[in-house]
């Protein structure tokens, strides 16, 4: 079964192919040295194939990229402007 990596409210996890979590990832050292994961309370070793290895970096370069642009613009005003809250005197449409 193919495992994709999701970043989650908790962090970084482990899906197995029907989308069950498998594990949660707590530390990454590097291809075929191992990955830290938590599977339920029981910290485990394991180790990353290089497609494994780039499916993860892939993920936290995303993760990263966002952070840094939620960071740059957290006070901004989004370009497109918010919806009035609707008016309760007037029936929603429909």
């Amino acid at each position: 079964m193919s495992l994709t990596v999701e970043l989650t409210g908790t962090g970084l996890i482990w899906r197995n192919g029907v989308g069950q979590q498998t594990a949660g990832i707590v530390a990454v050292c590097g291809v075929g040295e191992g990955v830290l994961v938590l599977r339920g309370n029981l910290p485990a070793e394991t180790t990353l194939t290089v497609e494994q290895w780039q499916h993860l970096s892939r993920v936290a370069a995303e993760v990263a990229t966002n952070a840094k642009l939620s960071a740059r613009v957290e006070d901004a005003e989004p370009i497109v402007p918010r919806r009035p809250e609707p008016n309760a005197a007037y029936p929603p449409m429909g």
